[in-house]
């Protein structure tokens, strides 16, 4: 072989490694990416399960949250902080999840089961008088949700509130 030929062999061997090189660099990018994605979805289930297990695991504050759900003006003080802090924690893990869904993170499908449940909480008069004094506290993205998603029956409530 003459030196011609062996840098020929070289360059077509070279680019060979740069091929298989790229392609075990988007099959690592493509697992980074799942992994990424299935650690943002068990983080955001996880903060929106959290109140329900603090409800779960204690009835006084479960009781708090019902009776804040129907009429929140009936709770004293402290437990009123109580209800507020539930009601902030779930809308507060959900924001994250719709921003999480927006960056292409978690599908709507995934989430689509607690957009229910935090929809189901605003309506209820509790959970409105909660949109409509705390909302400010909350993203746009929230917002918007709430706007596009949320029955008539919160402007129902927002409307008998002021």
């Amino acid at each position: 072989m003459t030196l011609q030929e062996l840098g020929n062999l070289g360059e077509l061997v070279g680019g060979i490694a740069v091929i298989v090189s790229l392609v075990y660099l988007a099959v690592q990018i493509r697992q980074n990416t799942q992994t990424v994605r299935a650690s943002s979805y068990r983080g955001v289930i996880d903060g929106l399960n959290e109140a329900a297990a603090l409800l779960a695991r204690d009835p006084v504050l479960a009781d708090v949250y019902q009776r804040g759900c129907q009429k929140i003006e009936d709770l004293g003080p402290t437990e009123e902080v109580q209800f507020r802090n539930l009601i902030g924690l779930q809308l507060g893990h959900f924001a994250v999840a719709l921003n999480f869904e927006k960056r292409g993170m978690i599908d709507s499908a995934e989430i689509e089961p607690y957009g229910v449940f935090i929809q189901s909480i605003l309506e209820t008069p509790g959970g409105a008088h909660f949109w409509k004094h705390y909302r400010h506290f909350f993203s746009a993205l929230l917002h918007e949700w709430v706007d596009t998603r949320a029955s008539s029956e919160v402007s129902l409530h927002f409307e008998k509130s002021s």
